[in-house]
């Protein structure tokens, strides 16, 4: 029952507790009670209905949004994940995916807020910060300041943002906290793009030692070949002319 129907019932109630008052009809008196019972009645409702709306309920865990494919359970079973291990990893991701899609969505509709970020490039690295989690799933932990905090802190920061630029009326401190707000999303972008090199530093030493070897590679075979080819342009030593007898 909603509260629009507690109240008229109750109103109902007291026209006819009015009405009824002091009416004598066949077969004995009509007492008011009868017309006072069901304002009566309405209250005792109206109350239960509010404490069950306000009772507590269940926290419900995160859904994932998509089923697990065939080849991510078999990368998850190769970086060595157990079961709980896999659920907790999904479940944190899949909030991550819902605090990047907020960002996104928030970052588009301000252009104040492309500008502060597109200097760090800060979607282009959440984006590949993202995936390189993913890919290896077993360094969570490394990441969970920028799982738990970070991205949670600037989608939150960006949104009360917009908010706050949206406002008809702006004072000195409206202007004063939009320029804080300004200078904590840099700083914060800055920190994510730092940590995100800090976690593929290894990858990017191993791509830095291949491309030097290679390097070295080819260095080597050019240098073979230009001896290769200096020694074919040497002409061949004149024949020895013979004395005549």
């Amino acid at each position: 029952m909603r509260e629009y129907q507690v109240v008229g019932l109750s109103f109902v109630g007291y026209l006819i507790a009015t009405a009824t008052n002091g009416m004598v009809f066949q077969g004995g008196y009509v007492s008011a009670l009868f017309g006072l019972n069901i304002p009566l009645f309405a209250a005792i409702v109206a109350g239960l209905t509010i404490a069950w709306q306000k009772r507590k309920r269940p926290v419900e865990p995160a859904v994932i949004d998509h089923p697990m494919s065939q080849k991510l359970a078999n990368h998850y079973e190769e970086a060595g994940l157990s079961d709980s291990e896999i659920a907790v990893f999904r479940e944190t991701m899949a909030g991550a995916s819902k605090n990047i899609h907020s960002l996104e969505t928030t970052v588009n509709s301000s252009v104040e807020l492309q500008d502060i970020l597109r200097e760090f490039d800060t979607m282009n690295v959440i984006h590949a910060y993202f995936k390189a989690i993913v890919n290896e799933p077993k360094r969570m932990t490394e990441s969970a300041p920028f799982l738990y905090e970070q991205l949670p802190n600037m989608a939150d920061l960006t949104r009360k943002y917009v908010i706050i630029t949206r406002h008809e009326v702006k004072t000195a401190d409206t202007y004063l906290v939009l320029n804080q707000a300004k200078d904590a999303l840099a700083k914060l972008a800055a920190t994510i793009r730092d940590e995100y090199a800090a976690f593929v530093h290894d990858d990017i030493e191993d791509l830095d030692t291949t491309v030097t070897l290679t390097k070295q590679q080819l260095a080597r075979h050019a240098s073979m070949h230009d001896a290769q080819t200096a020694a074919n342009a040497q002409p061949d030593a004149a024949p020895e002319e013979k004395e005549d007898k």
